[in-house]
């Protein structure tokens, strides 16, 4: 690829950042994308670059190139004002170790993402099975509370801890995808 002139390589490196953000691979996009800037600062689809980075939480390099593309279409001042204030407001990533750990308390995890009704869900569940074991144990029924707890805590305790994980993703997901929308319907 070095014996490509460096045009053809920056346009081959912005095709190829385009085709892993298609495949969802964000991260490997947006190396293609420091590697093809490396090479020529002003190369490729600056709005499309900006909203990688973005998925990537790499939101100064996102506003680097919007700022860019403002450049290019010249834009007018409201418009770079507008943009500033979105990027002031860049949404925080929430952490999947984070959501586990609350997560060891059923229903935290849950709460930790804005799931509310599922987290009060997971408590009440895990509620339900460890005082039904607990009873069936004072009451000297081990085999009762083994098997009427014990098993279904496995799945709804395991679960919890899970589908907390699962809704960091969501959540991540989703604020970026408000974020970008607001960034592309100010322009």
């Amino acid at each position: 690829m070095r014996s490509i002139p460096a045009e053809e390589r920056c346009a081959l490196l912005h095709e190829k950042a385009l085709a892993n953000h298609l495949a969802g691979n964000s991260e490997s996009a947006a190396t293609y994308l420091d590697e093809a800037f490396a090479l020529d600062s002003l190369s490729g689809n600056m709005l499309l670059s900006s909203l990688i980075y973005n998925e990537c939480y790499r939101f100064n390099d996102g506003l680097r190139c919007i700022r860019r593309h403002l450049r290019t279409t010249g834009a007018d001042a409201r418009t770079y004002r507008d943009v500033a204030n979105l990027y002031e407001k860049t949404p925080r990533r929430h952490s999947e170790n984070t959501a586990l750990v609350l997560s060891i308390i059923p229903g935290l995890g849950h709460f930790y993402n804005g799931a509310w009704e599922e987290g009060a869900l997971s408590l009440a569940l895990n509620g339900i099975v460890i005082t039904f074991g607990a009873a069936q144990a004072a009451g000297k029924m081990f085999v009762s509370a083994i098997l009427g707890a014990g098993i279904p805590l496995t799945y709804t305790y395991m679960g919890g801890n899970s589908r907390a994980v699962e809704l960091v993703e969501e959540r991540n997901t989703a604020k970026i995808s408000e974020f970008n929308f607001k960034l592309i319907s100010l322009l």
